[in-house]
Order: C-alpha cells, then structure tokens, then sequence
C-alpha cells in the first residue's frame, strides 16, 4: 500500500465519520478536557525535546521577513 493509497482509502473504514465526529467532540467538549490531555502527553514533550532546533531555526530566520512591522 503505497503512501498515496490511505488517504483515498480510510474513507472506507466503517464507521469513519462518526469516529472522527467523536474525536473532535471529545477534544473540543471543556468536560472531557481532551485537548489538555492531548497538550500534555504529546505536543509539550514533542516541543520541550526539539525546542534547541526551534530557537536555531528562529534565531536564523531574523531579519528574513520582508514587509512585516515596517
């Protein structure tokens, strides 16, 4: 199954949409608190092990931006 072939065929998966409808509720519904969850256990620690590159990559980008803050 090539790279190209998933997009096209998850569409097909039973139940998709109602699966996809209940993950976004569970992210966005304040109750649940999934986006927390979601923050905490995956994007902080993905940020918190590359932010040396982020920085790298910000500091070196200074000065590149053309018409921002004229």
């Amino acid at each position: 199954m090539q790279n190209s072939d998933f997009g096209v065929n998850i569409g097909r998966l039973p139940m998709y949409g109602e699966m996809k409808l209940a993950l976004i509720i569970y992210l966005w519904y304040p109750k649940t608190k999934g986006i927390g969850y979601v923050y905490n256990a995956m994007l902080r620690p993905f940020v918190a092990r590359h932010e040396p590159d982020i920085e790298r990559k910000f500091k070196g980008n200074e000065g590149e931006s053309v018409g921002c803050g004229d």
